[in-house]
């Protein structure tokens, strides 16, 4: 059966998925891996993605795709998020991805992050829901809230610059969290999604 690759560059992480294509067209997964680069390290504030940030993911994509080759994928698609979105060198992240793995990096914009996250969740649980469903997909540098049918129609998505990473390294100073951390993150939120 023949097998395919994609590869997430989050803010965060690296995720690598090897599926074969079944008779009836469904994906069975035969590899999954994720690995924490923090690519998006300083992104918010300096708007440039870091050496240390592009080395390290930069050593984790060409591991992964050399495992989707060798695992026989016929194609390795691969995405970047937010970092490589908000980065001014995300150019140079893309060329060197290239030069290093012999991948093209496609950095995909906000609102097609949100229809690919509800697109997953519906595939695999869209059968089982007894209604419509909201899927909020949570990452280092963005949230994606979006909302549809069962059967994978959107009716609403958006992608707020939010998220686990951006949050950390704008507001957090202690371990753990200090009460006026905690409410500084909490107004945050309130503005961003009211």
């Amino acid at each position: 059966m023949p097998r395919f690759a994609s590869i997430d560059i989050g803010t965060n992480s690296v995720l690598l998925l090897v599926a074969e294509r079944l008779p009836d067209g469904r994906f069975e997964a035969v590899v999954e891996r994720a690995e924490i680069t923090r690519l998006g390290r300083g992104v918010d504030n300096s708007r440039v993605l870091s050496s240390d940030g592009m080395e390290a993911t930069l050593s984790v994509l060409v591991a992964f795709a050399n495992e989707a080759r060798e695992l026989g994928a016929e194609g390795i698609a691969v995405s970047a998020t937010s970092a490589a979105r908000d980065a001014k060198n995300g150019a140079d992240f893309i060329a060197a991805a290239q030069a290093r793995a012999g991948v093209t990096v496609e950095i995909i914009p906000g609102e097609m992050e949100a229809q690919l996250s509800f697109a997953a969740v519906a595939q695999d649980f869209g059968s089982e829901a007894a209604g419509p469903l909201l899927v909020v997909d949570i990452g280092g540098g963005s949230t994606e809230f979006i909302y549809g049918s069962d059967v994978g129609t959107v009716a609403f998505r958006h992608s707020f610059d939010v998220g686990a990473v951006r949050l950390t390294e704008r507001y957090v100073r202690t371990d753990p969290l200090s009460p006026d951390e905690r409410g500084a993150i909490e107004a945050h939120l309130r503005d961003t999604f009211s």
